[in-house]
């Protein structure tokens, strides 16, 4: 079960030999190993600064749950924001941008 997780590496960039005699890292193949680490740095941070850009461009990071069920598609207290969301025993509500207006939008709540 274990050898299913293992990495397998084509190149052999690192030695994984663990007695103090034997070097862990390549002499030969330093240049390479940096190399190696330094694109996985640039790689990692890149998409770091994605993801923060993506969290930063979200329209709504607080949803709201409001406890009374709209009556209608209509029914804006005008506190709204797209993505909030209300409930009751036959649906569940959530306020979307329809071409510019917000307004409630449902479905409906069955068991499966």
């Amino acid at each position: 079960m274990r050898d299913k997780y293992k990495t397998i590496s084509t190149t052999s960039a690192l030695d994984l030999r663990s007695t103090p005699a034997e070097p862990i890292l390549d002499v030969k193949n330093v240049a390479d190993n940096l190399d190696q680490i330094n694109m996985w740095i640039i790689n990692t941070t890149r998409a770091r600064e994605i993801d923060l850009q993506d969290f930063d461009n979200q329209q709504s990071a607080n949803v709201s749950i409001y406890k009374a069920a709209p009556s209608s598609s209509s029914d804006l207290k005008g506190t709204e924001q797209v993505g909030d969301i209300s409930a009751d025993t036959n649906y569940l509500y959530v306020v979307v941008d329809n071409a510019g207006a917000l307004e409630w939008q449902r479905v409906a709540i069955a068991t499966f």
